[in-house]
């Protein structure tokens, strides 16, 4: 790649084509403007190649925008790198907040609210163990306790000088809860639109006075549920605030040590995270919102889930979509996220002290730093035989790099 020079820059081409134009602007009657110039004394700032040069030329709305944070503190740095995260993650998380906010809200369960009858509670273990409580307070607050606290360990990352470097950053745990929730309610769905249980809760029985025999056609999108005003009926197995405890709780535990690098904190959030999920079953079941059969589904489907989750972000398909999903996302952006992405750094500083041609590895694949990770472990696990291998020997590593091969992690640069 072709960078312009400070001291050489009367002598590169792109300098004598700038004369050129200036030249014809100023028989025309038109002077150098003062965009140009500014464009200009970035470049000799910044060295900015001539692809850039480009890029300001075709956009001339980021002609003058000068970004430079050098100066800024660990925590800007950081903010500033998680917010380019979040946003570079809008092309593919827009459709599922869609999917969250109005299917999972609306949609689906008025469909439910118009299979439903009612009719008596069914025969329930847990009705019989637990006493039925006035309200569904106590199971609000423990949902909205398990929530921030969750949400208090995904921005951790922001507070450290850690977490970054080892690959943990909040919004890739946030997402992964969003995907986590997203198939949840999808099967949620599928599961209480194939079987109608006449709901256990009071809103729900004969007789209730808020009970709706019927819905218009509009109201089938339109129409959300509200307790103690216009209640909902017939979204039981599996439990929603069952399964978002657990979602919350089993994504944030397994990244915790990497999020949260304070011990003290960390015994006290995954103390909350834990006892919160254990709560939320005699909140749910004794407030009669729905049966023990529903809290256990739930109890099961979420850490299944999970585990099938993290299968899924390891194959093909998956690799395949995030990388045309990551085409949707701006160059410049995508560069960003590159250059200054820590982890990678700090990988690849790691590699080169265990063995330069891993290096050379990762430069000729273009891998992400999740990739470099793995090629260290693979390093790490590589056995050693008999004899005693230096740093220097191509065996081994051609033996990693067919392994690593093998395991379809390679270009993925963009994911």
């Amino acid at each position: 790649m072709k960078f312009f020079d400070a001291e050489k820059m009367d002598a590169t081409p792109m300098e004598t084509e700038t004369e050129s134009s200036d030249a014809s602007n100023n028989h025309n009657g038109v002077g150098v403007t003062h965009a140009s110039e500014s464009l200009k004394s970035q470049l000799i700032r910044h060295k900015i190649n001539e692809e850039e040069l480009l890029m300001h030329s075709n956009f001339p709305l980021f002609a003058n925008v000068e970004v430079d944070f050098s100066n800024c503190s660990p925590f800007v740095n950081r903010l500033i790198y998680e917010v380019a995260m979040f946003v570079a993650s809008l092309p593919h998380m827009i459709p599922k907040w869609i999917l969250l906010s109005w299917a999972s809200l609306y949609l689906f369960r008025n469909l439910a609210y118009v299979r439903h009858e009612q009719g008596e509670r069914l025969k329930d273990l847990g009705f019989e163990l637990i006493p039925e409580f006035p309200n569904d307070f106590l199971g609000e607050v423990n949902l909205y306790v398990n929530l921030f606290t969750a949400l208090f360990a995904v921005i951790m990352p922001l507070f450290n000088n850690v977490s970054h470097s080892k690959g943990a950053f909040g919004v890739d745990v946030y997402v992964k809860i969003v995907n986590m929730t997203c198939v949840g309610h999808v099967l949620r769905f599928a599961t209480y639109i194939s079987t109608s249980l006449p709901g256990p809760a009071p809103h729900c029985q004969p007789g209730a006075p808020l009970y709706r025999d019927s819905l218009t056609f509009r109201e089938y999108f339109t129409r959300r549920s509200r307790v103690h005003v216009d209640p909902n009926c017939g979204d039981l197995i599996f439990s929603g605030h069952m399964f978002q405890v657990m979602t919350f709780s089993i994504v944030t535990l397994a990244h915790l040590n990497d999020l949260v690098r304070n011990r003290f904190i960390s015994r006290i959030v995954s103390t909350i995270l834990v006892v919160t999920p254990l709560l939320q079953p005699i909140f749910i079941i004794g407030a009669r919102n729905h049966y023990t059969v529903d809290v256990v589904v739930s109890s099961y489907v979420a850490p299944l889930l999970y585990l099938a989750m993290e299968r899924f972000y390891t194959t093909s398909f998956y690799k395949c979509s995030a990388k045309w999903t990551s085409t949707l996302i701006p160059t410049f952006l995508r560069k960003f996220l590159d250059e200054k992405n820590p982890c990678r750094a700090s990988r690849e500083e790691e590699l080169l002290e265990i063995n330069p041609e891993l290096s050379d590895i990762v430069k000729k694949y273009e891998m992400i730093p999740k990739d470099i990770l793995f090629l260290l472990d693979l390093h790490k696990s590589e056995p050693l035989g008999n004899k005693r291998l230096d740093s220097s020997n191509d065996g081994r590593v051609e033996n990693i790099e067919r392994k690593a091969n093998d395991g379809n992690i390679f270009h993925r640069k963009g994911n």
